[in-house]
């Protein structure tokens, strides 16, 4: 996918492209310095890594106020969705990433593109006083964590939005002892084996 590609597919404007523009080549730069991405997807980054993240844009209720990305990385898919609500009100974007070094990528990516969002440099554990309508994650815990890192910091009748891979159906099936939840399966449109849980109604078994 190309940039152009991108921007015809997640229907930006030409303002926005540019700021994309400007958070691949950062990432390119630093990703000779540290691990932000897999090595292999550094070529296919426009779609492996930012349609990816943007396809959740879609599922975010229109009256979300305040969104909690858990182990942002580097953006994936938190910072993607801060620069597709740039021009909007709401919701809030909260980057949540442990990972000193990531998280300096992360300012570094909000300073150059000028897109607004909140890091929080630590550990998702340690930010249950926050709380968000959307919880989103991609790539960072089987869903039993998942759940257990989302529900402290997630309203009552919020959602959490999660990229998994082809192992989703066995993570439910582990997560259903421990959780209830109402759960809707969209098919992935960059991983034939991928989906995103849309997932309402999160309570722990008692």
């Amino acid at each position: 996918m190309t940039p152009k590609e991108f921007q015809g597919a997640v229907q930006i404007s030409n303002e926005a492209l540019e700021r994309f523009v400007l958070y691949a080549n950062l990432l390119r730069r630093w990703q000779k310095e540290i691990n932000l991405i897999g090595p292999a997807t550094i070529s296919n980054l426009w779609f492996r890594h930012f349609f990816d993240s943007a396809q959740l844009f879609p599922l975010i209720p229109r009256d979300a106020q305040l969104l909690i990305d858990i182990g942002s990385g580097a953006g994936f898919p938190g910072l993607v969705l801060a620069l597709l609500f740039e021009d909007q009100e709401r919701p809030i974007i909260n980057l949540v990433e442990a990972n000193h070094r990531k998280a300096q990528f992360l300012a570094e990516a909000m300073r150059i593109t000028g897109v607004h969002a909140i890091i929080h440099r630590r550990r998702i554990e340690s930010i249950y006083d926050l709380k968000g309508d959307v919880v989103t994650a991609r790539a960072c815990a089987p869903l039993k964590k998942l759940f257990g890192y989302a529900h402290p910091v997630l309203v009552s009748r919020g959602t959490c939005l999660f990229l998994k891979g082809q192992n989703f159906q066995e993570e439910l099936t582990e997560s259903e002892k421990t959780w209830k939840m109402k759960v809707t399966i969209t098919e992935s449109l960059t991983n034939d084996t991928g989906v995103i849980l849309t997932v309402k109604n999160l309570f722990r078994r008692l």
